[in-house]
């Protein structure tokens, strides 16, 4: 092989380990923060629209707001109850709009993940 040759295939060798590298210190500090980090109330309602959703007739027309809800914390037993609305078709394919409230316990581990959460009470009107 050329001598210029293998100087660049070191050099992009060299670039992507370094890159791997420097990458790879990234990665564990996020997930870290994600599963030891106590929810706020804005994950809650993440959370809690996934548990709604499962009671729809039509979970796939569900439409929710991007920011209008209200979520309240109790940090000594890991509660949270979050309120809020949804438009989303019923039996008949008619559109209506649902207003929700749901208590749910955070059990620990990866907010993300919605089996770490237990839902106490949802309501839907």
């Amino acid at each position: 092989m050329k001598k210029g040759l293998k100087i660049a295939l070191g050099v992009i060798f060299g670039l992507g380990l370094l890159g791997a590298i420097v990458g790879d210190d990234k990665k564990p500090e996020a997930k870290s923060e994600i599963v030891n980090s106590i929810p706020t109330t804005s994950n809650a309602f993440i959370i809690a629209k996934d548990f709604v959703k499962n009671r729809l007739k039509s979970p796939s027309s569900a439409d929710f707001p991007f920011d209008d809800y209200r979520a309240n914390v109790d940090t000594s037993t890991n509660t949270y109850v979050v309120q809020s609305y949804v438009d989303a078709q019923n039996a008949f394919g008619a559109n209506l709009r649902s207003n929700w409230v749901i208590k749910m316990r955070y059990k620990g581990g990866s907010w993300a993940d919605y089996k770490n959460w237990e839902v106490v009470n949802l309501e839907m009107d």
